[in-house]
């Protein structure tokens, strides 16, 4: 680099001796300039120097706009708000995102916590049908299906979570890490599946998953149970009634389940779907007395029932409706009949002899068996909780004045002396009987005698 200095004053022709000496010194100026051999090319625009001192002002340089516009202040500014600004933006979208996503994860907690302990869900009847074999995941897709619970895979989590802190299944006599491993094991694999009533089932949201699994299962238990006493002869209608009064299970729940539930019981098999039959199991609900747990299933209740029927009807039994040439619901059915015609179980073989010799013989009688209890059954039970439309079509059915033959199915729950009065009757050749108002029965052979015998237990009356 090399640097000249020279010296220069306002007026270049004067001496220093001369009178305006002190103005020369006033403006006496010294200017150093460097020769940069590294420096950039000059500009056209900018005046070239060459090292001069000079006793004046250095002429400015000429900026080109671009130049002010690539350099200047003012730009440098503008650019750092736009990065602000821009940061800003991305910060708020941030939150608004985290959010979003608290508040969706927030409704599905509230939801799943829901399916649970159920603190905000209806309490709308939803009617639920449970196949045979049930498990329980397959249970709980059948709530999700209709609506019963929200998130079927947080309810299933539940389950193994609830019944490994519970120990469900498992036996009595192991150490604490037996324990341990046992409920490990339940978290990844689950507990052993409870078992299953299939049927029909009342359900609402309000019970929360575990009420509703409970509903289902086989085996329930109470705090509070009732002994209740079921007499002879009682129809379904009767039964439901008596078991919502002493609060087992309401009868529309009951009688829903009896015509809509399966129930895996050999006996069952001869029932025929015919439309003009009123409940499906009528019959079949064996009379006696029973312990239920109050606020039980229907299907629970109706199993009871038909357990109870179970050990009444034998291979014995079995064998000899097979020797008759009757199913097992029509013997039922002759029961049934006879259970609500005799006064005492003495009448009962008379009376089922009477029946089966109507059947045995159609044309003595026109193949009509004739008698008041399978109209009173209807106009009795049936009518007050039914639609008019199917009471009239279960009038024409069950009147077998009119009809002939046996009527679609039983017309009460028959007890032990009237089932074995069904299969084995009297050997008479008797076609009609009738009683007067003490109970006494009057057997008859010919329509004629039958006339007679009525005028008689008329007299008596």
């Amino acid at each position: 680099m090399k640097r000249t200095l020279k010296l220069y004053s306002g007026d270049q022709g004067g001496t220093p001796g001369t009178p305006d000496r002190r103005e020369k010194v006033k403006n006496f100026v010294v200017h150093i300039d460097e020769d940069d051999n590294a420096s950039t090319q000059p500009q056209d625009d900018v005046p070239v120097y060459k090292g001069e001192v000079y006793f004046s002002s250095r002429p400015a340089k000429k900026r080109s706009a671009g130049s002010r516009s690539s350099s200047g202040g003012a730009s440098v500014k503008t650019k750092t708000k736009t990065d602000k600004t821009a940061d800003a933006l991305v910060l708020t979208a941030f939150i608004l995102v985290i959010v979003a996503i608290s508040v969706v994860l927030s409704f599905i907690a509230i939801s799943c916590i829901n399916d649970v302990l159920a603190i905000n869900r209806g309490n709308d009847i939803v009617t639920v049908n449970i196949p045979q074999n049930a498990t329980t995941n397959q249970i709980i897709d059948i709530l999700d299906d209709n609506d019963l619970i929200s998130n079927k895979a947080f309810c299933k989590m539940f389950y193994k979570v609830s019944s490994a802190a519970k120990g469900t299944g498992m036996r009595s006599g192991l150490n604490k890490i037996q324990k341990l491993g046992y409920k490990i094991k339940v978290l990844f694999v689950g507990p052993p599946e409870p078992e299953y009533i299939s049927g029909v089932y009342y359900l609402q949201p309000s019970m929360g998953v575990e009420g509703m699994l409970y509903e289902c299962r086989a085996v329930q238990a109470g705090p509070n149970t009732v002994t209740l006493l079921f007499p002879e002869g009682w129809s379904i209608p009767q039964i439901a009634a008596r078991l919502e009064e002493y609060g087992v299970c309401t009868s529309a729940y009951f009688i829903k389940a009896i015509s809509e539930s399966q129930f895996d019981y050999s006996f069952l098999s001869s029932i025929k779907n015919s439309e003009n039959r009123t409940y499906r199991l009528e019959g079949y609900l064996f009379p006696s007395t029973y312990d239920f747990f109050q606020g039980e299933s229907a299907n629970i209740a109706i199993r009871r029932f038909l357990d109870a029927f179970s050990d009444v009807w034998t291979d014995a039994y079995d064998k000899r409706a097979k020797e008759l040439g009757y199913s097992v619901d029509e013997i039922l059915t002759i029961a049934s009949i006879i259970q609500r015609e005799a006064a005492d179980d003495t009448q009962m073989k008379l009376i089922s002899s009477v029946i089966h010799n109507r059947l045995k013989n159609p044309s003595q009688t026109a193949g009509r068996l004739e008698c008041d209890s399978t109209k009173d059954y209807i106009k009795k039970y049936v009518t007050p909780i039914t639609d008019v439309n199917l009471v009239n079509k279960y009038a024409d059915a069950y009147n077998t004045y009119s009809a002939q033959g046996l009527p679609p199915g039983p017309i009460c729950n028959p007890g032990a002396a009237a089932i074995k009065a069904a299969l084995y009757p009297s050997n008479t050749k008797y076609y009609y009987f009738c009683h007067d108002k003490f109970g006494n029965i009057y057997m008859a052979r010919t329509k004629s005698e039958h006339d007679a015998n009525v005028l008689k237990a008329f007299s008596q009356n």
